[in-house]
């Protein structure tokens, strides 16, 4: 069997479907017709009520996501064409809770049946977790001597083997949980991922208390790349109270899809497009004052030099490419362009073009990374500034934890006029993050840098020191929030205006973003942006505001 080739996977898929509606085990699953992509969870449920009397159709759209759990997107539409498992109505009743399990079925509660287990994954189900179904005593014989002679291919470490010898069964045996179970796990040890997730699916569908077999179905939903649906099973095994080795075993499944999920992040071809609308309290980040006092004398502001406020719009558009060139190492690359339009503030009209190209190493709790990044920036149709930068770092995770240490080295040149900001950067920073319940991560860093005039005499140089934090967090799954937190004290090496320059800034800032909230397929943003820079000349002392909104669509 060819694993790699998605058409080949469709042909099993298929072939599997086929089977189990033909097998004639009466506790074997069907399918339903075809359904188009994208169709709507509640139409599926509108169509499929007729199988199900008695049950709402909410309680038929929960039955078909526990019973279809990758083939549904965070909207509750349908990836792709496809086919959908049926369970049996009896075991649909009993899935949604409307029904009690059968007499014959698995002891009274799961904190029972994982304290009847020995082991966390046995091989097959023990006596307390026998079939909750009935089937007939040449196939019961079948289902032990398949079993039976998978074991022994296994135990001679030939997954292979095992493997064909359970599928072989297929037709006739579908549907029996010790023989799908056996043939789940088998799967799952041979590579063919997709075939396990069926046989398994099936075995906790009619033992939804049967533990082993949950955890082994997380295991599968991990492989596949799907780790909402390994991350829902894990859950169901976790609201038991398991006994301490069983929780052992799903705080490591939680540690290898979170190292997965961030190791899978944006690779492949991406981009964005996004359209932005706002207000700005103070567009040119000056002071509010009209004028200053220099020895005894007052000297009034220009126009340009008091705070402006000042509707803003514009727009972003950015492509980037990230492949995974080793197992250990993974490529990135990105280029992009935003626009900032001030029609009150036409002088700080701010037009920039950036592009970075870096590398990241993994092994073990270990990563490092390395990147190169610059930018060019227009204002008011004319150069202002062009940087480039260099950053290299180095992390170990612990846990759910992480510990980052990073360093830049860059260069910042402005257009001739104002040459004498040019400086040569320094940064050092030493990050802590931890991840929460897998739908947010949280992180707290300490900075330290040094930017060194590039002119003999220029006051731009300066010292730096400072703390940041964030807090990224995905509520649901049409809903992200990031949340920043800063304060930096920079001591300046020259005078302003004949003044000492020391600025305290603190800064904060809220995005909430949408997914998919306008016409299926645009994210739209809002965001609000506060910025309080003290500083001992006073020129360089203002309060700054900024509220957005952003229609973008990710592709």
């Amino acid at each position: 069997m060819v694993r790699g080739n998605n058409w080949a996977q469709a042909l099993v898929y298929a072939g599997l479907c086929a089977c189990i509606v033909a097998a004639p085990a009466a506790n074997a699953q069907r399918t339903t017709d075809i359904f188009e992509r994208g169709t709507a969870l509640s139409e599926v449920a509108r169509q499929l009520a007729d199988e199900f009397p008695g049950l709402s159709n909410a309680q038929v759209s929960r039955l078909m996501l526990a019973a279809n759990p990758t083939v549904f997107d965070s909207n509750n539409r349908l990836r792709m064409r496809d086919a959908l498992l049926l369970p049996r109505s009896d075991v649909g009743r009993q899935v949604v809770g409307v029904a009690p399990p059968p007499a014959s079925a698995p002891i009274d509660t799961i904190k029972q049946g994982f304290a009847a287990e020995q082991e966390i994954r046995p091989t097959a189900p023990r006596p307390e977790l026998a079939p909750a179904t009935p089937v007939s005593t040449a196939d019961a014989a079948r289902a032990r001597r398949a079993v039976a002679a998978a074991a022994s291919a296994k135990q001679a470490g030939d997954a292979q083997r095992a493997y064909e010898l359970l599928a072989a069964q297929l037709n006739t045996l579908g549907g029996n949980p010790e023989y799908d179970y056996a043939l789940g796990t088998t799967a799952l040890d041979a590579g063919y991922y997709s075939e396990a997730a069926f046989a398994l699916q099936r075995v906790v569908f009619a033992q939804p208390r049967f533990a082993g077999a949950r955890l082994d179905l997380a295991r599968t939903h991990i492989a596949l790349g799907d780790y909402d649906a390994a991350r829902l099973e894990l859950d169901r095994v976790e609201q038991a109270e398991p006994p301490p080795k069983v929780q052992t075993a799903v705080q490591v499944l939680r540690e290898q899809i979170d190292s997965a999920t961030v190791a899978n992040i944006g690779l492949g071809w991406s981009g964005r497009l996004a359209a932005v609308a706002g207000y700005d309290s103070n567009a040119n980040a000056a002071t509010s004052d009209s004028q200053v006092v220099l020895g005894g004398i007052p000297i009034t502001h220009t126009d340009q030099s008091r705070e402006i406020e000042s509707p803003v719009y514009g727009a972003d558009a950015s492509i980037g490419y990230a492949a995974r060139l080793t197992e250990t190492a993974t490529l990135s690359t990105a280029l992009g362009l935003t626009h900032r339009q001030y029609p009150d503030a036409e002088f700080v009209d701010a037009t920039t073009a950036f592009g970075q190209f870096g590398q990241t190493y993994t092994w073990d709790a270990w990563s490092a990374n390395v990147g190169v990044a610059g930018a060019y920036t227009l204002l008011d149709d004319a150069f202002n500034n062009r940087s480039i930068r260099t950053d290299l770092g180095v992390a170990r995770r612990f846990g759910q934890s992480r510990l980052g240490l990073t360093g830049r080295v860059g260069v910042v040149r402005y257009a001739d006029d104002v040459n004498v900001q040019d400086v040569n950067q320094r940064l050092g920073a030493l990050t802590y993050a931890r991840t929460l319940g897998g739908r947010a991560l949280v992180s707290f860093s300490g900075l330290v840098g040094r930017d060194v005039a590039n002119q003999p005499g220029s006051p731009y140089g300066r010292s730096l020191t400072g703390v940041r934090s964030r807090l990224l967090a995905a509520p649901a799954d049409s809903l992200e929030l990031v949340l920043n937190l800063g304060y930096v004290e920079s001591e300046f090496d020259g005078l302003f205006l004949g003044a000492q320059r020391d600025d305290d800034q603190f800064t904060s800032s809220l995005l909430l973003t949408f997914k998919r909230l306008l016409w299926d397929s645009l994210d739209l943003g809002a965001s609000v942006r506060y910025i309080d820079n003290e500083s001992t000349a006073v020129l360089f002392d203002y309060q700054r505001s900024i509220i957005g909104l952003n229609l973008a669509k990710e592709f």
